[in-house]
């Protein structure tokens, strides 16, 4: 298991948040690029508990790469629940207003 930055995980997928489908447009939809962020973070997350594992087997070859992956694992998911409150806010701050 190699050591990789969470930015080189998810850049490509966030990269493409701005560039949301139009009515005419041929870029991915919102739906696209949020799912494959969430696999970004799936992924992440797989790779530390396999880590995990290795590590508790005694096959991990590398303890810092484990626990690299955890921390990676571990920001992934704090990113994640961020953006999500994010979101519930903005919805619920939309649902007040009035028309």
């Amino acid at each position: 298991m190699s050591p990789v930055s969470i930015t080189e995980r998810i850049a490509a997928p966030a990269a493409n948040i701005g560039k949301v489908a139009t009515t005419g447009g041929g870029g991915p939809s919102f739906a696209d690029t949020l799912g494959k962020a969430l696999d970004a973070v799936n992924t992440l997350q797989l790779d530390a508990q396999a880590g995990s594992r290795s590590l508790a087997d005694g096959t991990a070859a590398n303890l810092h790469d484990v626990t690299i992956a955890l921390e990676q694992a571990n920001i992934a998911l704090q990113l994640t629940a961020t953006v999500r409150n994010r979101v519930v806010e903005a919805y619920q701050e939309i649902m007040r207003m009035s028309v």
